[in-house]
């Protein structure tokens, strides 16, 4: 199996090419068979053997992830205990980390790591805001703005939380999803409603044409039975939409706002309403030929994957019928 290794490659970054996949697939048959215990030796000697070659395979390997992680996996499946995985998975992937420092993956997976440390094992040296800080430094994005607000909240409270957020929502690499994550804790971690929709309306200042960021608005002022703000919300970002001639966005806007008045507002619905908002998206887009059809009704009738399409003739309407333009 040796003959097939690159032992002496130069470390290169994932390229995808034809060469590199046969290495990795060389080098993970190589450490399954070492991990079968072919020459049967104790289980400490066993390990150690299974470990060198790890250690060889990411000395050639180095750049790539998975190969890290299993490596993590291997050793926790051989610990007598939790706490000693932990420390294990926390040497390895620290040298992960140093191999690639503007991995978020492995830096958020060392992050978890040395929480657990410190909230499972009580371990005084564990410090996963030290992970987060170099992150910001090395590989700083949304996702790690976010992780690092939840981080805050468990360990440090409310107050470290809103710090992290305001901190991110000053860099360049700030996205919508860190208004909605820092929105949602306030609202469902610390029942702070208002804190809530002032966040979503700071991010509207920046976000307000883009469309995923308004109906994660529309959906927390729903789970908050805040009816007045929701219609408030889709009145004035329709028109935005439709201004700037963003027609698919503006469609999504309209669909939340009908099933909203059909289904979410108080009292079950309100049909009334949701026939006059119906009326006003049909005359807004008569161009579109679902919405003049009995489609656009039964397109409001679904439910978790439920549709009118139980017989013949409710199916044959269903596939023939024109249909919408956000149901493709």
């Amino acid at each position: 199996m040796w003959a097939k290794i690159q032992q002496d490659a130069i470390p290169q970054p994932p390229d995808g090419s034809s060469k590199q996949k046969q290495q990795i697939r060389n080098w993970v048959d190589l450490i399954n068979y070492e991990k079968r215990n072919p020459l049967h030796r104790e289980p400490h000697d066993h390990r150690e053997d299974v470990r060198l070659v790890y250690y060889q395979c990411l000395s050639v390997l180095r750049y790539h992830v998975k190969l890290w992680h299993d490596f993590v996996t291997y050793e926790q499946s051989v610990c007598v205990s939790e706490s000693e995985g932990r420390r294990v998975a926390l040497d390895i992937y620290r040298q992960a980390c140093t191999a690639m420092p503007d991995s978020v993956i492995l830096g958020l997976a060392l992050a978890e790591i040395e929480e657990l440390r410190k909230v499972s094992d009580n371990d005084e040296d564990a410090d996963p805001e030290a992970v987060f800080e170099r992150l910001w430094k090395d590989a700083p994005c949304a996702l790690v703005f976010v992780e690092h607000q939840r981080v805050a909240r468990r360990l440090s409270g409310v107050k470290a939380s809103r710090r992290v957020f305001r901190r991110a929502r000053k860099h360049e690499k700030c996205t919508w999803q860190v208004f909605v994550s820092a929105a949602r804790l306030e609202y469902h971690c610390n029942n702070q409603s208002d804190a809530a929709r002032n966040i979503l309306e700071l991010g509207m200042k920046r976000h307000s044409v883009v469309m995923d960021y308004v109906l994660a608005y529309a959906d927390l002022l729903s789970s908050m039975n805040d009816d007045n703000n929701l219609r408030a919300l889709f009145e004035r970002t329709i028109p935005t939409l439709m201004e700037q001639n963003d027609r698919d966005s503006a469609m999504r806007v309209w669909d939340r706002y009908v099933r909203f008045e059909a289904q979410e507002s108080k009292n079950g619905g309100n049909i009334k309403t949701m026939e006059r908002v119906m009326r006003r998206w049909r005359e807004a887009m008569p161009d579109v030929e679902g919405l003049k059809s009995l489609r656009a009704s039964t397109y409001r009738y679904r439910f978790l994957g439920l549709v009118p399409n139980e017989n013949y003739v409710d199916n044959f309407f269903m596939t023939h019928c024109p249909s919408l333009p956000f149901e493709k």
